[in-house]
């Protein structure tokens, strides 16, 4: 219900009320934490999203480079640029299939692009003769 709540009929609030209650409800149904991730990733709720990933991360069974790449989206969201380049660095060298490495190094090119455009860039000293 949290999925077509959010996905079909975009009530986002009773999206999350469903989210909730199916996690409070069986804490180990792992189907239900990437969907609630990112409902936490639309709707901005970043820190949020952190504390989810972290404890879905710790469930038998779960995607964790699935989970770890929304961590990776949140923080990229929140500018934390080289945390989000760690995360994915560590996705990276985790994965098991080339077609996800591949997609991961894609994503870690665009955050470095992000690294390298908001970098203060440095004033040049200016010769002036006196």
């Amino acid at each position: 219900m949290g999925r077509i709540s959010m996905n079909q009929l975009r009530q986002y609030d009773e999206a999350e009320y469903y989210f909730e209650n199916a996690i409070s409800a069986d804490p180990n149904y792992i189907e239900t934490y990437p969907h609630f991730a990112d409902y936490l990733l639309y709707t901005k709720a970043y820190k949020r999203l952190l504390k989810l990933v972290e404890f879905a991360c710790t469930l038998k069974g779960i995607n964790v480079n699935g989970m770890n790449h929304r961590k990776a989206l949140a923080l990229e969201a929140m500018h934390e640029f080289k945390d989000a380049k760690r995360v994915l660095k560590t996705m990276i060298n985790e994965c098991f299939y080339d077609e996800d490495i591949e997609f991961y190094k894609r994503e870690l090119k665009r955050v470095k692009k992000k690294i390298t455009r908001t970098k203060p860039q440095k004033k040049k000293k200016s010769k002036t003769k006196a």
